[in-house]
Formats: C-alpha cells, sequence, structure tokens
C-alpha cells in the first residue's frame, strides 16, 4: 500500500522519510516491550498474594470495626470492659491493615491488567504499522531498482536520439570532403 509521498517526489527522498518513520515506530515499540514486560513481571509478583487472600472479604472486618468505634465514641463504660473494647479495637485495627492490604493489591492487579491489555493493544498497532511501512519501503526499492534498470538500459531518450544539432550534420560533410 503506497501513501501518496511515495506517488510523487523524489523516491530516495521518500524511501529515506519512510525509513526514518519505520525506526521511529521501531524506538516506539521497544519501549512498548520494556513496558509490557515490566507490568507482566509486576503481575507475577503480586498475583501470589491475591491468590492466597481470594476468600478474605473487607467488608465485614470494616462493618466490626466501625460499629465498635460508634459503640465506644457513644457510650459510657466502666473502666475494665472500656480496656477490653479497646484491645479488641486495636485487633480490628490491625485485620483493618491487612484487610487494607488485600484492598489495594486486588486494584493494583486490577490496573495492571488494564494497562497489560492497552498495552498488547498498542504494540499490535504499532506492528501493524511497522508491516505497512515494511511493505511501503519494499516497494519503493523495487521502484527506485526499476528507474535505474530503465535508465542504465535507454541512457538516452529515445526523443533526444531523433533529433542532432546543425553542428553534428555540418561535421559529417567537412569529413566526408576530406576523404
Amino acid at each position: 500500500m503506497m501513501n501518496n509521498n511515495s506517488v510523487e517526489g523524489n523516491p530516495s527522498a521518500v524511501l529515506e522519510d519512510l525509513e526514518k518513520k519505520k525506526g521511529e515506530l521501531i524506538e516506539e515499540a521497544k519501549k512498548v516491550n520494556s513496558r509490557l514486560k515490566y507490568k507482566e513481571m509486576e503481575l507475577k509478583a503480586i498475583e501470589p498474594f491475591v491468590k492466597q487472600t481470594e476468600d478474605v472479604n473487607p467488608e465485614p472486618v470494616k462493618r466490626r470495626l466501625r460499629r465498635l468505634e460508634f459503640k465506644i465514641s457513644t457510650q459510657a463504660f466502666t473502666p475494665k470492659k472500656e480496656k477490653e473494647l479497646l484491645k479488641r479495637l486495636k485487633t480490628l485495627e490491625k485485620e483493618a491493615e491487612f484487610v487494607l492490604k488485600v484492598e489495594r493489591a486486588r486494584k493494583k492487579k486490577a490496573l495492571i491488567e488494564k494497562d497489560l491489555e492497552e498495552l498488547r493493544k498498542k504494540k499490535e498497532e504499532l506492528d501493524k504499522q511497522l508491516s505497512e511501512i515494511r511493505e511501503q519501503i519494499k516497494e519503493m526499492r523495487k521502484r527506485i531498482k526499476e528507474e535505474k534498470k530503465a535508465k542504465a538500459v535507454m541512457p538516452v531518450s529515445a526523443s533526444e536520439e531523433a533529433y542532432f544539432s546543425l553542428e553534428d550534420v555540418v561535421e559529417i560533410k567537412r569529413k566526408n570532403k576530406k576523404d
């Protein structure tokens, strides 16, 4: 598939432009590939933790923590009962920290998977563009080769051969007179 630039203008300049675009696309593809590999490694690192904590449900822990905090702040207790409730509160806060880590890991995994999907689409698009440019380069090189071949076969065009100057005729006559 030839673009508009390849049809007009100097074929060598068009070829150079296509090579430049190809180089830029290759550099971009390298960046996408490295980001893709990084995201895949990141996903591999987080997946074991997420799998281990699949059965963890954060909502009940959060709910119990809110209730207990509300109960402590709104009701009066004996010092012994209040001390017991504060101990339970600390335990629930530790559970809540763990649950928060689990939630963050799940969200991070979802974001990584989304990034991976976008990067794969970008890579696919770049590969498609690269193959199109490579095809254009191939066609342009073929065109340049054919033009060089045509020039080598016919160094002077047929229209130029049909005409000759008056000097050439005069010289011919002079040579004929001398002989």
